[in-house]
């Protein structure tokens, strides 16, 4: 008696024909050329104008953001067409781990945790035990990196990790793995 492991349907091999849109890059760069052209007589404008025009001062800026998530979508459209299909499941979850690492290790240069201990009350004077020891010495290196400017590097590191992070969670979010192909198990 032969049973399947999967359903009794047959499987569908992956098919990866979904067309790459060449539209929105174009489209992206028209919105960049319309931009550029408006600039200029927008900020020769007087400020009362502008005051009064807010939107429409803005709208350089909305074309370009635009134009920068067609890029990105278009972005996402070739990374599918190229990877779809093509990453093991273990490959693929190894990079999301390492992915989702550099989001955890992103947070924590952004939001410094040791940055605490300043905030913690001083120990009782007098008190010579083992706490005032260990806040002291992380005290000491607290600031020493505040002393340093160190903190606000770690910032700006902790930032672009994490905005690379999301990116490119975002992207490997659409790509999928090589399915395992099915095998007939015989029960016997």
């Amino acid at each position: 008696m032969t049973a399947t492991t999967t359903s009794m349907l047959p499987e569908k091999k992956p098919v990866n024909n979904v067309p790459i849109p060449i539209a929105l890059p174009i489209i992206a760069l028209v919105l960049v050329v319309i931009a550029a052209l408006l600039r200029p007589g927008i900020e020769s404008q007087s400020d009362e104008w502008k005051n009064i025009n807010a939107l429409g001062t803005g709208i350089p800026f909305i074309l370009e953001f635009v134009a920068i998530v067609l890029t990105f979508i278009f972005l996402i459209f070739v990374a599918a067409k190229l990877l779809n299909n093509r990453i093991s499941a273990g490959v693929y979850t190894i990079i999301e781990r390492i992915i989702l690492a550099c989001v955890f290790l992103g947070i924590i240069g952004m939001f410094q945790p040791w940055a605490l201990f300043e905030l913690l009350n001083k120990p009782v004077e007098g008190d010579a035990g083992l706490y005032t020891s260990i806040y002291g010495g992380l005290k000491n290196i607290y600031d020493g990196l505040k002393a340093t400017d160190v903190a606000g590097a770690i910032f700006q590191l902790g930032f672009d990790l994490l905005l690379f992070a999301f990116i490119a969670f975002n992207v490997w979010s659409h790509i999928t793995p090589r399915r395992k192909a099915s095998t007939q198990v015989a029960a016997e």
